[in-house]
């Protein structure tokens, strides 16, 4: 059946991707949430969607006691999730100066998972399919999913993430069609796609079955699940 993930956690009446937004999605009855991770200076794994604050400072050249009491680290997120799935993108871009080409991050990250024990709700993810890829050399039993940009065709990426390994493919709504879908279930990848928020998308999804889908509106995401068992 299809699951419902809020995208940096329910923003619907708390800010992206704090603990507040993570216990929202708890209480709303999410599936999951999907969130974001940067590593600071002293090697932290903290949740935040940009590289940098809103005052400029570069997450990567901060130590974790110098960011905003609202930033959290992903262990206190995933011990607010309780049981709920977890959906970590690692953000990745080898344009930043503080891009790792090394398996560092991904490490890091994996441990963070684990010092939460969490590693049995945890998919990850990534635009860089080199970090991606970390994931899959360091932990070969890891879900992983390879997220694709806007305009991407699915029957084009299969055989490319399965030979890297991935579990999932994560396109954006427009990408998701039945035939796709399909030829990547064949293939044994789950398809995850984001952001999907328009109700009559919801509904789109929920119907071809996708694995899943981030959303910013969990609550209209909930509603079409419901509406689709009915």
């Amino acid at each position: 059946m299809t699951t419902i993930y809020a995208h940096r956690g329910c923003t619907l009446d708390a800010i992206e991707n704090t603990l507040e937004a993570m216990a929202a999605a708890v209480a709303i009855g999410c599936d999951g949430v999907e969130l974001d991770v940067h590593r600071t200076s002293d090697g932290v794994i903290v949740v935040h969607h940009d590289p940098v604050l809103a005052d400029g400072r570069a997450i990567a050249q901060l130590l974790v006691s110098d960011l905003p009491d609202f930033v959290p680290t992903l262990v206190e997120v995933l011990h607010v999730l309780g049981d709920l799935q977890c959906n970590v993108e690692l953000k990745s871009d080898p344009r930043d100066p503080a891009y790792d080409e090394t398996d560092g991050f991904a490490a890091a990250t994996l441990q963070a998972v684990a010092d939460a024990h969490a590693e049995n709700r945890v998919i990850y993810s990534s635009f860089d399919k080199a970090t991606a890829e970390h994931v899959v050399s360091l932990d070969p039993l890891a879900k992983v999913g390879w997220l694709v940009p806007v305009g991407a065709v699915l029957e084009n990426l299969i055989d490319e993430a399965r030979v890297a390994g991935f579990s999932a493919i994560h396109p954006f709504v427009w990408s998701v069609t039945k035939d796709g879908l399909k030829a990547a279930h064949d293939a044994g990848l789950e398809i995850n796609t984001w952001t999907v928020n328009a109700e009559a998308d919801l509904v789109a999804m929920c119907a071809l079955g996708v694995d899943c889908i981030i959303t910013d509106r969990p609550d209209l995401g909930l509603k079409a699940i419901a509406s689709s068992l009915n």
